[in-house]
């Protein structure tokens, strides 16, 4: 029998009110730790949301930052001032800015005195295209890449088209940013000198395919040219002086034989204002590196042709 209490009723265990509160306390501890489990749900939400907003933010500065070099730089280049000089002068020119904790740098260069490979990218002339590669990495010692050419079909404003490098992997197969970027050992393809240099120094993709004779390397030049006429590259480079202005240097094309100088001028040119700028920008400790190919003219920035960060 059970025993019974000096109320005579029998004791089976616990009370009604003795298990409800233990109920009422299992509740409680559930709710508890969900609502713990919530708040650092949402905690780490809102950190990683102050996170993304933050670097987006910070994208936007460098983003208006770059966009403020290039702005600047086409006011000095229509300017006679020291930037447009050296640039005149060498082919290649700094400029630095600094405004508030934001400050930006940049180094410019005549992107069209460099080898395009426009004026190659039909299917006929890929071997071509590739034995002219070659022969530039050999005689300017460029670093060693594994040329595998594929370009993309393009499309025409105006329904034309055809087959386009749109950048430097569709040249080379898996290049590292190192072989074509120097940064700030980059030198301008008018130098004599070649120590140093990077693919993206003597090679571009963007324009119609010329080369500007005020600026080239001579053997970016002879690069260019050699299979139409041998000897026309190393006129060219001889009738340019050292002392010479760069803006007198297409006079180098007066001396040629008009057949020649016909077929000649469809790969060289001159007063082409196309460049590229190298730029760092720099927000409080965040660094960026870019890489800017812009058409540049009478103070403005007439077109972009390509504007990417550098990954290293």
């Amino acid at each position: 029998m059970l025993p019974k209490t000096r109320y005579g009723r029998p004791v089976n265990g616990l009370s009604r009110t003795t298990r409800r509160r233990g109920v009422a306390l299992v509740v409680t501890m559930m709710l508890i730790v969900l609502l713990v489990a919530v708040t650092a749900r949402l905690a780490r939400t809102a950190a990683v949301e102050s996170i993304r907003a933050g670097r987006t933010g910070g994208s936007l500065q460098h983003e208006l930052a770059v966009d403020s070099l290039l702005r600047w730089s086409a006011i000095e280049l229509a300017a006679e001032s020291e930037v447009a000089r050296e640039l005149e002068r060498s082919g290649r020119t700094e400029i630095a800015i600094a405004v508030g904790d934001c400050r930006m740098s940049g180094v410019i260069v005549s992107d069209a005195a460099k080898f395009n490979v426009a004026a190659f990218a039909g299917e006929k002339d890929r071997g071509l295209l590739e034995r002219k590669l070659e022969a530039l990495g050999r005689r300017l010692e460029l670093p060693p890449v594994r040329i595998d050419l594929r370009p993309v079909q393009s499309r025409g404003s105006r329904g034309g088209g055809g087959p386009r490098y749109r950048w430097y992997d569709q040249l080379f197969r898996n290049p590292v940013p190192e072989t074509i970027h120097s940064w700030r050992e980059q030198q301008t393809a008018g130098n004599e000198g070649s120590a140093g240099l990077a693919w993206s120094d003597v090679v571009t993709l963007f324009g119609d395919g010329r080369v500007d004779v005020r600026y080239a390397h001579p053997e970016v030049l002879r690069i260019a040219i050699e299979d139409l006429d041998p000897g026309a590259a190393q006129a060219i480079a001889e009738q340019r002086t050292r002392n010479e202005k760069a803006s007198e240097g297409g006079k180098a094309l007066n001396g040629l034989r008009a057949p020649v100088r016909r077929r000649v001028e469809a790969r060289l040119g001159e007063q082409i204002n196309r460049y590229a700028i190298t730029i760092e920008t720099a927000v409080n400790a965040d660094r960026r590196r870019w890489y800017v190919v812009a058409s540049i003219a009478g103070g403005r920035v007439e077109q972009v042709c390509y504007r990417g960060q550098i990954r290293w």
